[in-house]
């Protein structure tokens, strides 16, 4: 990943979930465990993406 929308595009899918978390003002372990739960949502969508893109599969 060299490019830096792509980057973003990461950073946002991870930050924009746990802010609005914070914001609810939830316990911090109930925090941790909707980020992970966040986090593998977006690694399996990523992946699901790539491996989707490398299957030369036209958009």
């Amino acid at each position: 990943m060299s490019n830096g929308p792509e980057v973003f595009l990461l950073a946002m899918m991870l930050i924009l979930p746990l802010s609005a978390l914070v914001a609810r003002r939830l316990p911090f372990t109930r925090i941790a465990k909707l980020a992970v739960l966040w986090t593998l949502i977006f690694a399996a969508a990523t992946a699901a993406a790539l491996m989707w893109n490398s299957w030369g599969v036209e958009q």
